[in-house]
């Protein structure tokens, strides 16, 4: 997987997939991140970082709404699942760096 970014838009080379581009939509500090798809995507998509404090500690999870057709979500649910685990993976890698 290759990301490429700018000050606005964010695009992942998805091997197996596509490309993907998507631009930051909203973002409220301590609760809540959103992507929404932007320029030529193989379907239309949101992403949230939904981020909830749970006593000393928080806890994140991403969700995923696209829209595809049955025979497209059964070919990209593995590339999708791929870059949701590089989302943990890097926010994972910037807590251990803190």
């Amino acid at each position: 997987m290759q990301q490429i970014k700018s000050d606005t838009h964010t695009i992942f080379e998805i091997e197996g997939l596509a490309s993907l581009q998507m631009r930051q939509q909203t973002k409220e500090a301590y609760n809540r991140i959103a992507w929404q798809s932007d320029g030529k995507n193989p379907f239309p998509f949101q992403l949230h970082c939904h981020i909830q404090s749970v006593e000393h500690t928080s806890q994140v999870f991403f969700q995923l709404d696209a829209e595809m057709n049955p025979m497209l979500a059964m070919m990209a649910k593995r590339p999708l699942k791929n870059l949701l685990n590089h989302f943990c993976m890097a926010l994972q890698g910037a807590i251990n760096n803190e």
